[in-house]
């Protein structure tokens, strides 16, 4: 086989190079450019590089051009691979009587691609299928060419076919001279080219690329991101000695790992980025691999807002209501943004049910008057999104006729009404500008259709463009994938994750084609054989891409052990087995930070509370100085935690606030044990119904709160009813007499300077005049266990205890009323100063509490609200000095904590972990 190298290339005018990429075609054009700019001279011929499908197309176009029409070889329209795709989804759906159980796009796709190997390998017809999935596609295929025929369309495949079998009627528009180059293996298209031109004459070649294959460096790592961090250490390492050099990164399995090597990436060699201000400056480095277009943000928006727009239903539901509010690319974000986000997650504190169009207004408008927080843009985008889908959803049109539709209700809905695009967010919407021209040209293929079915075939273009915006420059490292770095070259290249399970990649044979006949064939992915054969070829080019090679794998992928590629067998007996020192990414990564690492910083500690501050959170706020300081500086000072994630219906603290309701308003009616022993079951009935239903009521006439439909309104009352006679069951059961003199009562207290609002459930008043505060539980197990401790973790009944008695003796026991269905659950649990207060409630003193705690020892009742004093205080004093260090005894105890991220204990404990080792932080 003739082989030329670039260098050695005369008559470049003549010549023509068929390349395996379009990244290759320019990649030679750029090696051609500086081979002339060193011989000295100042203009040459251009080099052509074409991919085949470039060259066929040109060639298609120079004859419409200059032959006569009935000389054409082609005069059918020409479907896109889209269309291939919609026509067998189309065939499919109107085949299968259970379509609904099967995943119709992806099996178009898999019969789009099993006609395409069929047409370009010349697969003779098969009368006897041998499974039932060939013969299904056999009936597919037939009916596709048969509309193919009949609407004078053609597949790409076919067209490519005719294309190539007419290259013997026109050879005056072959080239002098073609050159195949970075072809691992050739398909029976490449075939057929090679013969036609070399029939005429003419000469053919393959371009030899790259250089003499060195021995391959074989490296081994523990796991994927140790053998990405390595990768990336090497290239900034060798970058930092040669900054003029041309580095590769090969990963067969760049799908799957882009977003770990671009994290990497971006940690090693451009920390920067991480900061939205720096994301699109020019980096070192790029990824090939692109990304589905459907994924974007800023295209992800717009395909949301029409699905809010064309909803069939007439309500909007609550997900994507939120989805507006907080999206940057919808409405006035920048002057509202603040607002809606307030807004936002005021609703997220109430139901998540879907609501109608009217109701999402009001309750949007209503909180924007309780927030006082302008937000007259986004109101007026969501009403023009009311109109959308009662104006067009019952129409048929075609997808021309969608797509200003579509563009116009963006437009009016808000949609970019403010947003200022950066160059990549610019190329990224005139990429979706395409996907709108795409499909407007399926009009032929999908005739009149309904809006769900346009919006839907809208999505799957996007989802099927891999889109990535163009990069500036020409960056030093090139991450590639096996095909994309074809014909490449280097000055060093690094190929990593080369496990067996990965490569070669493993045989995936169409199961709509004769297995038989793929493997004589040698169809790509027919089998092993082809596959290995495939990935010796491919790794022949890639040891010549480049001077310097290293190879890697990981030895292991969570607990399975994994093995290295067979490829790599004739190197394997002296690999290095290495693992990547953390300190010099530290290092690497220190360099391009804007801040000074060598000064400390001590994060222990917060602003004391100021004169005149308020703190929220009353006893949440101790219970989370107890546990945590930095959880209760973060959550309370700070103001930052999670949001809500609301759900349909009521949610557990809505359903505890209306048990909380009906008992207040129960032991009003029904005040004292003695009134309620006096009632009859018929009395004590009523009083329940009558308490549930003010409960109810109270909450439907909350102008913020989702009305209960009927069913809900049956289902919740029932529920309530249940848990009140139950509850009302334990209490009948006391003996000693009580009255209840508070119930939901507020108490405003000062704490070492806090200002807090208490919200007591209920004090009852014994006989003797003593008090017993009691706090209802309907979830939440409780524990008081911890209030003998010196950190009291649960301190809202001991705060309550301290705070509200003047005199200590007036206080006979704190309780938590266990308000469950269950009978073994329901009851009292807490202390008291004596025993017999309370059934199953042991006194401070009792035995029981002595073996739990046998270094505690408090000699009177008085002694232990003293210790609750103490101790509160203490923890108060904490806030307010602004202690808030991240400390706790148990990490259990922050399963609640809403700002756990904040407290980065996965950093701490790898911080510690390299600390105990020895090593820099």
């Amino acid at each position: 086989m003739n082989k030329v190298r670039l260098i050695e290339l005369s008559c470049e005018g003549e010549a023509l190079i068929l390349c395996a990429t379009s990244r290759l075609a320019q990649d030679l054009q750029r090696q051609h450019a500086n081979l002339k700019h060193d011989q000295g001279l100042k203009r040459w011929p251009t080099l052509r590089t074409l991919t085949v499908d470039q060259w066929l197309r040109q060639l298609e176009d120079d004859w419409m051009l200059s032959l006569p029409l009935d000389a054409l070889p082609l005069s059918r329209k020409v479907l896109t691979d889209t269309e291939v795709a919609w026509v067998f989804e189309d065939i499919i759906r109107r085949s299968l009587p259970h379509v609904a159980l099967f995943d119709v796009a992806a099996l178009a796709h898999d019969a789009a691609i099993a006609h395409r190997l069929s047409v370009i390998w010349s697969m003779p017809a098969f009368s006897a299928p041998g499974s039932e999935e060939q013969r299904q596609f056999l009936g597919w295929q037939r009916a596709f060419n048969a509309l193919c025929e009949a609407n004078h369309w053609l597949d790409p495949a076919s067209h490519q076919s005719l294309l190539v079998q007419s290259l013997n009627r026109f050879p005056e528009y072959l080239p002098r001279h073609l050159l195949f180059a970075g072809f691992d293996r050739y398909t029976p298209i490449e075939r057929t080219i090679w013969q036609a031109v070399e029939g005429h004459g003419l000469r053919v070649s393959e371009l030899e690329l790259g250089v003499t294959p060195p021995l391959p460096e074989v490296r081994s790592y523990p796991d994927i991101n140790s053998e990405c961090l390595a990768a990336a250490q090497w290239a900034a390492t060798y970058l930092e000695a040669h900054p003029q050099a041309r580095l590769g990164w090969v990963v067969p399995d760049l799908n799957r790992l882009r977003l770990r090597i671009e994290d990497t990436l971006h940690q090693v060699l451009a920390p920067s980025a991480m900061r939205t201000i720096h994301h699109e400056n020019p980096r070192t480095y790029n990824i090939s691999l692109g990304r589905p277009l459907s994924t974007y943000p800023l295209i992800r928006a717009a395909i949301d807002l029409l699905r809010v727009a064309f909803n069939p239903s007439p309500d909007i539901p609550f997900e994507r209501l939120s989805d507006l509010m907080v999206s940057a690319f919808w409405s006035h974000a920048q002057t509202e943004g603040d607002a809606r986000a307030m807004i936002d997650a005021r609703m997220r504190e109430g139901r998540g049910d879907a609501m109608s169009w009217s109701h999402a207004l009001q309750t949007v408008n209503h909180w924007a008057d309780r927030l006082h927080a302008s937000v007259p843009n986004a109101l007026k985008h969501l009403g023009h999104l009311v109109e959308p889908s009662q104006t067009w959803g019952s129409h048929r049109l075609l997808p021309s006729q969608w797509t200003p539709i579509f563009e116009s209700v963006l437009k009016h809905g808000g949609w970019l009404a403010e947003y200022e695009l950066s160059s990549h967010e610019y190329q990224t919407r005139q990429a979706f500008a395409d996907m709108f021209e795409q499909l407007a040209d399926l009009d032929e293929v999908m005739g009149r259709t309904e809006v769900h079915q346009a919006l839907k075939r809208l999505n799957q273009l996007c989802a099927q463009r891999v889109f990535q915006p163009q990069t500036t420059g020409q960056p030093a490292l090139q991450v590639l994938g096996t095909l994309e770095a074809s014909g490449l070259s280097f000055d060093a290249l690094w190929i990593m994750g080369m496990n067996d399970s990965v490569w070669p990649p493993p045989a995936q044979p169409s199961p709509f084609l004769p297995i038989s006949w793929q493997r004589q064939q040698q169809t790509p992915n027919a089998s092993s054989e082809v596959q290995s054969a495939f990935a010796d070829s491919v790794m022949t080019r890639l040891l010549s891409a480049a001077p310097q090679v290293i190879c890697s794998w990981s030895r292991m992928d969570n607990d399975s052990e994994l093995r290295p590629s067979p490829v790599l067998k004739p190197w394997l007996p002296g690999q290095s087995c290495t693992t990547p020192e953390r300190h010099d990414w530290v290092a690497q990564a220190a360099r391009h930070r804007p801040m000074n690492l060598d000064v400390p910083r001590p994060d222990d500690r917060a602003p004391p509370v100021a004169e005149g501050e308020h703190v929220p959170g009353g006893s949440g706020l101790l219970r989370a100085q107890a546990i945590c300081p930095a959880w209760a500086y973060f959550r309370y000072r700070l103001g930052a935690k999670k949001l809500n994630t609301p759900r349909e219906g009521l949610d557990s603290a809505t359903r505890g606030t209306l048990v909380h309701d009906a008992l207040c308003h129960f032991w009003r009616a029904v005040p004292s044990l003695a009134a309620l022993k006096a009632c009859s079951m018929d009395a004590l009935t009523r009083h329940i119904q009558i308490s549930v239903d003010q409960a109810l009521d109270r909450y439907s006439s909350q102008p913020d709160h989702l009305p209960l439909s009927a069913s809900e309104q049956l289902l919740e009352f029932d529920r309530l009813c249940k848990l009140l006679k139950r509850w009302v069951a334990v209490e009948h059961g006391r003996v000693l007499p009580f009255r209840v003199i508070e119930t939901e009562k507020s108490v405003q207290v000062t704490l070492e300077g806090l200002d807090m609002r208490l919200q007591i459930d209920r004090i009852d008043e014994l006989e003797d005049g003593r008090w017993i505060i009691m706090d209802y539980k309907t979830g939440r197990s409780v524990d008081f266990k911890n209030w003998a401790s010196t950190r009291i973790t649960e301190p809202q009944l001991p705060l309550y205890a301290v705070m509200s008695c003047v005199d200590p003796t007036q206080l006979a026991g704190v309780i938590f009323g266990k308000v469950r269905l269950r009978g073994k659950e329901a009851g009292f649990a807490g202390l008291t100063a004596e025993a017999d207060l309370l059934p199953s409630v042991d006194p401070f003193n009792s035995n029981k509490l002595r073996k739990l705690y046998p270094e505690v020892h408090f000699p009177d009742w008085s002694s232990v609200l003293h210790h609750w004093q103490t101790q509160l205080h203490r923890v108060a004093r904490e806030v307010r000095d602004g202690v808030a260090s991240v400390n706790f005894e148990n990490e259990s105890d922050l399963q609640y904590c809403d700002v756990l991220p904040l407290l980065r204990l996965t950093e701490r404990q790898l911080q510690q972990e390299q600390w105990m080792r020895g090593e820099r932080v």
